[in-house]
């Protein structure tokens, strides 16, 4: 490791927002042909250090060199010029056109006369599918590929750009552990060819189990460099928290009601779910397990009425229900936090108070006017209770990390005061310390008699913060288990049953 070459030398970069020092004298060097782990709790500065390297922001201050070359990264499109390319969480590929068409995208092999060359640029694509062992014809229209699949072929995109170096954020965050498996596989023969991968994610084992060396970064500076080998998770948690939060995971959970507060009874829907049968205590949390395409998002949006076409009986507190809207499901005492929280969730350029309050106007509002004083206040009391990192209350919520936008919409359904409260993947794409602030309000919660169906693809995380975990698969429930019960290989087992 020692004798590669440097391919990337940052000194000194620093960056600032109004009221925030996203980074502070960053000094790192990026060898050639290694996998780079960038680890740290949202609003770290991880961000804000990839898009310095993707042109998107100007560094307010330090050095960065490429291949010993002393340079300013003005653009995306620079950085591509320069090797560099980034595969981000959200998909950035055109659905309706072919997979031969996204890699080459304005850059397609022409004839002579100006027309594309379709076979020329079929077999190029076939070049780079056949190098990451993706079986699949060059015409394959995208929105028929996998998530994984589709991040092989941006992965094949950035190949295509000669590029040296490949950042990957989140890239595991919506696969399964197979996809998983393949995606590592490809990393280490990137590697192997000499290409540097710069691998961002909050999956700790994930990062130990691929990566050569680990950096840490912390409220905008570098707390840590580590070589894989000669670390382990917990060094990784206390240095990106700058505490020991182990102690967070021995908690034990108050024991539920005996009260049935929800009561569902053959709740189907054609090519959907299938006989789904359970029943929720107060003050429980109720765990849902499987594999992706388990239907676990489906049973949620049925139950806060998404979901179209459901027959089947809903009972409330032993009362009979209909929630054919989402309207009715809040008048009933549901709750529900989305998995999409960009596309579904926060409202990105209104302020935290707004994201809070937006779902309770009518508790503001008399004689056809905005009591904005008491909307402040009682945002105020929310944003103190679930230490939400903010500014000020008047700050827009995409500047906020994620880990404090999933708080914030936690705090939008707080305010309506839910018996019921629909989790669907809440710690997803958020850090570890953020993880076990949220855990601990829905223990709280859970005390104070909330009852909570928890949907998380993290065994472990089930495992230590459920009551009851009921397995799903292909929209049919498939196991029970109580939390005493309960462990990986009974839950997976359940998992796979497939018809």
């Amino acid at each position: 490791m020692d004798d590669q070459q440097i391919i990337i030398r940052l000194c000194g970069v620093s960056k600032h927002f109004p009221g925030v020092k996203a980074l502070d004298d960053i000094t790192l060097d990026i060898k050639e042909g290694e996998i780079l782990g960038l680890v740290g709790e949202n609003g770290a500065g991880k961000s804000t250090l990839v898009k310095i390297l993707a042109g998107v922001y100007k560094k307010d201050a330090g050095e960065i060199f490429i291949n010993g070359e002393k340079c300013v990264v003005s653009s995306p499109l620079d950085a591509q010029g320069r090797g560099l390319s980034f595969i981000f969480q959200e998909r950035n590929l055109s659905p309706f056109l072919s997979i031969q068409e996204n890699i080459f995208a304005g850059r397609q092999p022409v004839s002579r006369f100006g027309f594309i060359n379709w076979k020329a640029l079929s077999e190029r694509t076939l070049n780079l599918l056949n190098l990451l062992k993706l079986d699949l014809a060059p015409s394959t229209l995208v929105n028929r590929l996998s998530v994984a699949q589709q991040q092989i072929v941006e992965i094949g995109r950035a190949l295509s750009f000669n590029s040296r170096v490949i950042v990957m954020d989140e890239p595991t965050a919506s696969i399964s552990d197979e996809e998983t498996g393949t995606l590592f596989e490809i990393m280490r023969q990137l590697k192997n060819g000499g290409v540097t991968v710069i691998f961002i994610s909050h999956r700790l084992v994930e990062v130990m189990s691929v990566t050569d060396r680990i950096v840490i970064l912390r409220d905008g500076l570098i707390v840590g460099i580590k070589e894989t080998a000669k670390t382990n998770i917990d060094e990784l948690i206390k240095l990106m928290v700058g505490r020991d939060i182990k102690e967070a995971e021995k908690q034990e959970l108050i024991p539920p009601k005996e009260k049935l507060v929800l009561s569902v009874r053959e709740l189907n829907c054609p090519g959907v779910l299938k006989n789904i049968s359970f029943d929720l205590h107060e003050g429980e949390i109720l765990g849902f397990a499987g594999l992706v395409g388990a239907r676990r998002t489906e049973l949620l949006r049925a139950l806060y009425g998404f979901q179209g076409n459901v027959s089947g009986d809903i009972f409330i507190n032993d009362q009979k229900v209909l929630c054919s809207t989402p309207v009715e499901a809040m008048e009933h005492g549901i709750g529900y936090l989305s998995e999409d929280r960009k596309k579904e969730g926060i409202f990105p350029f209104m302020s935290v108070y707004k994201n809070i309050t937006i779902a309770s106007l009518k508790g503001f509002t008399r004689f056809g006017y905005m009591n904005q004083k008491l909307e402040r206040e009682k945002s105020q009391e929310l944003v103190k209770a679930l230490d939400i990192k903010t500014p000020s209350l008047t700050t827009l919520l995409f500047s906020l990390s994620g880990g404090n936008q999933q708080k914030t919409i936690i705090a939008r359904d707080l305010l309506i005061k839910p018996k019921i409260f629909l989790l669907d993947e809440p710690t997803a794409g958020i850090d570890v310390g953020a993880k076990f602030e949220i855990y601990n309000i829905l223990r709280k919660l859970a005390s104070d008699g909330v009852s909570i169906i928890f949907v998380s693809s993290e065994l472990p995380e089930l495992l230590r913060l459920c009551h009851r975990i009921i397995v799903m698969c292909q929209g049919r429930i498939t196991g029970a288990f109580t939390a005493e019960d309960a462990d990986q290989e009974k839950i997976m087992f359940c998992a796979t049953q497939f018809e």
